[in-house]
């Protein structure tokens, strides 16, 4: 004896989501037909008037005719309509998922690794556009050209060593007498003096530095 299965295909979630949404709908246009016309339900509904004409046709809807309403029901009818029409126009609206917060979003190792490197070059390439802009721009000219904070740009150019152009550099007075003396010792020959004296020399004219 032969037996036929017959197989049950459930209903996807789509699919279910569209049925709701359809009942919905339906159920939505049969309260507005016992107040308003197939032309007003078609405004609060956001859809064209033709299809909710269609609609009412093939559901047999019967529509409230706008017969004998007076100026103030026909005033209080256009803001209700209005009303319906908002809240349509925010229930068809994606619905905004919230934030994952602070311990709610995961990052392996490979894809923290990632991102603080991708950060690193970004920084990196700021860096080397401030830097570049800086030998033939002043402060405020990079920060026009840059859009970055005039802070956040002293304080790069403080970390990295960048001097813009026009820039008055502070004189180093250590820095200046070291290379004085170390260019006077280069550049004179002493005859007869040991290495020992012009260590003591140089001790003499700059105290904590040693003779190149």
């Amino acid at each position: 004896m032969n037996t036929k299965s017959s197989t049950s295909v459930a209903p996807s979630c789509a699919q279910l989501v569209q049925s709701d949404a359809l009942r919905e709908f339906h159920e939505q246009v049969l309260k507005l037909a016992k107040r308003f016309t197939a032309k007003e339900a078609a405004r609060a509904m956001l859809v064209t008037t033709q299809h909710m004409r269609s609609y009412g046709i093939k559901h047999d809807i019967q529509w409230a005719s706008p017969e004998g309403r007076t100026p103030i029901q026909l005033r209080r009818l256009r803001k209700e309509l209005m009303e319906l029409g908002e809240e349509t126009r925010v229930k068809r609206l994606a619905p905004i998922r919230p934030s994952p917060g602070p311990n709610g979003l995961v990052l392996t190792p490979a894809q923290e690794f990632d991102s603080r490197k991708a950060w690193w070059n970004a920084e990196n390439e700021v860096i080397q556009l401030v830097a570049t802009l800086a030998k033939t721009h002043t402060l405020h000219e990079v920060r026009r050209k840059t859009k970055l904070k005039l802070r956040s740009l002293r304080k790069m150019a403080y970390n990295h060593s960048i001097v813009f152009a026009n820039q008055i550099v502070p004189f180093d007075e250590e820095a200046a007498n070291i290379a004085l003396v170390t260019s006077g010792l280069m550049g004179f020959d002493y005859p007869g003096l040991p290495a020992e004296a012009r260590t003591c020399l140089v001790g003499f004219l700059m105290p904590g530095h040693q003779a190149i």
